[in-house]
Order: C-alpha cells, then sequence, then structure tokens
C-alpha cells in the first residue's frame, strides 16, 4: 500500500483577474496545523 503524499497541491487565484493560474505546493510534515485558504 502507497504511503500518503507528505506534499499538497495548493491553488492560488489571481486578486486581480480572479482565475486560478498558480499552483504552489505545501509540505504537511513542516506545515501541520496551517490552513489553507479561506
Amino acid at each position: 500500500m502507497a504511503k500518503k503524499a507528505v506534499r499538497t497541491h495548493i491553488t492560488l487565484q489571481c486578486t486581480e483577474c480572479k482565475e486560478r493560474n498558480y499552483i504552489t505546493e505545501k509540505n504537511r510534515r513542516n506545515d501541520p496545523n496551517r490552513s489553507v485558504g479561506g
């Protein structure tokens, strides 16, 4: 059985055109309590 991926993909939204153009990653091991979004 495969391990759960440590890095999570995060999609960022442009503040001007409101399009989701940018993708970054977050390491769950380094930032377990950091919330994404909202």
